[in-house]
This record gives structure tokens, sequence and C-alpha cells, in this order.
């Protein structure tokens, strides 16, 4: 009986001896791990920018953003965005977008290259009104190509006076 109790006595020592180095072993891997993909993320986020600036240097680089300050007036769905009389971009909302946007959020609606020189933006606006009912509006605007990058707001407000909903176009 005392030669199993030493049996077993030595066992469990060699497996709990065995064991503890596989779990610190095991929690470097999980560490070293993590490392590995924060460094992935930031490689990927590196990548993204370097090719975003090879795909659109700033030269040729044209940006249009969106931004919602509506109250209830209108729910944006949808955007339809043509420069030079060409469609370049369409994007439809989910309802978490939507709603991103009339909390104060701004969408990159798109970033191209357009040449320098005078342009002619057309954004065609769908969404649903206060009512509950479709609805789309347009906005037409100029703008002056520079050497440097550009970049317009899109911007929808209300005029609760009125109850309706007013589009504009700024140059940032």
């Amino acid at each position: 009986m005392r030669n199993k109790i030493k049996t077993l006595t030595t066992s469990a020592t060699l497996l709990f001896s065995v064991s503890v180095p596989f779990v610190a072993s095991a929690q470097s891997t999980d560490a070293q791990l993590q490392r590995f993909k924060t460094e992935l993320v930031e490689l990927a986020a590196d990548v993204k920018a370097l090719e975003e600036a090879m795909l659109h240097p700033d030269a040729d680089q044209v940006a249009v953003y969106l931004s919602v300050d509506a109250g209830d007036l209108f729910q944006v769905t949808a955007v339809t965005l043509l420069i030079d009389g060409q469609r370049v971009h369409r994007v439809h909302y989910t309802t978490e977008q939507s709603n991103a946007l009339h909390r104060g959020g701004v969408d990159r609606v798109f970033i191209g290259d357009v040449g320098v020189g005078e342009h002619n933006v057309v954004a065609y606006i769908s969404g649903i009104d206060k009512r509950g009912n479709k609805t789309k509006r347009g906005l037409t605007t100029d703008f002056v190509k520079s050497a440097d990058a550009n970049a317009i707001e899109l911007r929808i407000d209300a005029d609760t006076s009125f109850e309706r909903v007013i589009l504009s176009a700024t140059e940032l």
C-alpha cells in the first residue's frame, strides 16, 4: 500500500512539474500570437495607406463627404454620385449607417482621381421623409480642381420652419 501511495505521489509530482512549464509555454505562445496579430493589423493599415497614396496621388485626388443634420425630416438610404456626367459611385446605407449619420457621423462617399480644371458634380440622395414616403433629391455643383487634393462636403440640413430638407455642397 505504501508503494502505491509513493508511486501516486511521485506520479502527481511529475505530472505537476511537466504541466506547469506547459501552461507557462501556452501563455507565452498566446502573448506571442497577440503581438503578431497587433503587428499584422498595423502592417495592413500601412499597406492600405500606401495603396491609397499610389492609386490616388494628391495632385489628382478629390474626395466627397456626406453629413446629415436633418433631424427626423429625412432618413438617408442611398447616394448616387456623378462627376462630369459619369457615375462614379453609388452607396446604399443600412439603418445603422443612416442612424450614425444622423448622430453626427460623416461618410466619405467617394475618393478618386480627376484632372486639374473645372468639373461638375451631381448627387442624387434618396431617403425617407418624415411621413415615411420615399423621396429623391438632387444637387448640382461645380468646382475647380487644383494641383492639391480637393474635398467637397455634401450636406443635408433641415429647414424646420417649412419642414423641408435643404441640400448644399461646400468645397473644403
